[in-house]
């Protein structure tokens, strides 16, 4: 509860000595169509968007003999709601930031990203509080909207840290060829609230440069990230299915006695045109 009240003081601080417009430049409302649905005043002031998304998954298995010994007959049709989710997202004086994304897949109501923050704030740049991803990997941080594949990689649901809650600053140099990223973390639940185990911190960094960028739609990007995590409960355990969300589990390696884990991954990827190329090592 104290920290959260020290946060909303800061940000409310900082706002505070922001110019002040007219109020009339700040009320007037309208709406208009610009990469969604947007609520924004006159000078640009008050910025809000609405949004969502929905996926509906259909899968159709079939398995051959080793896996039906292995794993039992995984024949016929599945079919789930992937996704169901409603946002709003906003920018209040340029300055202060915020989206609250929330997902109905699965009967209950899950947390996505959650969270409230400031640009421009000096040589940290942006920093937000919240629920949200830890900055570690590209596939991971690339909105499924814009991934190639429908599914993630194998490694990425294995080793990449997803959404928790923490505190994270974001930052470019090099006219911003270079962007730099680094946050401290618990490991949450859902409803973004810590799983209550006795070891659940992680402190997660990534670097990524452009060493060739000619125009939007021809670049390299490579990139590095790292994330120091302990345990839960001094025990690690690693499972993964296939890369189908409806599919069983297919390796679990069981629990793994260990007090902490150490996860790196590089990261490359070129754009030429209509052609693209990307790829990860952890």
């Amino acid at each position: 509860m104290e920290k959260k009240t020290l946060t909303f003081i800061f940000i409310i601080a900082f706002a505070a000595s922001l110019p002040i417009t007219s109020f009339a430049e700040d009320t007037a409302l309208n709406w208009h169509w610009g990469k969604g649905l947007r609520l924004q005043s006159e000078n640009k002031n008050f910025i809000f968007k609405f949004g969502g998304r929905i996926y509906h998954d259909w899968a159709f298995k079939d398995e051959d003999a080793g896996i039906r010994i292995s794993l039992g007959e995984l024949q016929g049709a599945t079919s789930e709601f992937r996704a169901a989710r409603l946002y709003l997202s906003g920018l209040i004086y340029k300055n202060v930031f915020f989206k609250a994304q929330y997902d109905f897949a699965g009967g209950d109501v899950d947390w996505k990203d959650v969270y409230v923050g400031l640009e421009g704030v000096p040589l940290a740049g942006k920093v937000k509080v919240g629920h949200f991803k830890e900055p570690f990997s590209l596939e991971e941080l690339t909105s499924s909207k814009y991934n190639p594949f429908m599914e993630r990689g194998l490694p990425n649901d294995v080793f990449t840290p997803g959404r928790n809650s923490g505190l994270a600053f974001y930052n470019t140099a090099l006219e911003k060829r270079v962007t730099l990223a680094g946050g401290l973390f618990m490991d949450a639940g859902d409803f973004g609230d810590e799983n209550g185990n006795e070891n659940n911190f992680h402190a997660t960094f990534r670097v990524t440069g452009l060493p060739w960028h000619a125009g939007k739609d021809k670049l390299m990007h490579v990139g590095f990230s790292y994330s120091y995590q302990e345990a839960t409960d001094n025990s690690l355990q690693i499972t993964q299915q296939p890369e189908t969300h409806t599919g069983p589990i297919f390796v679990d390696t069981g629990s793994i006695a260990a007090d902490s884990q150490n996860l790196f991954s590089g990261e490359a990827a070129l754009v030429l045109g209509s052609f693209s190329l990307q790829g990860e090592f952890m």
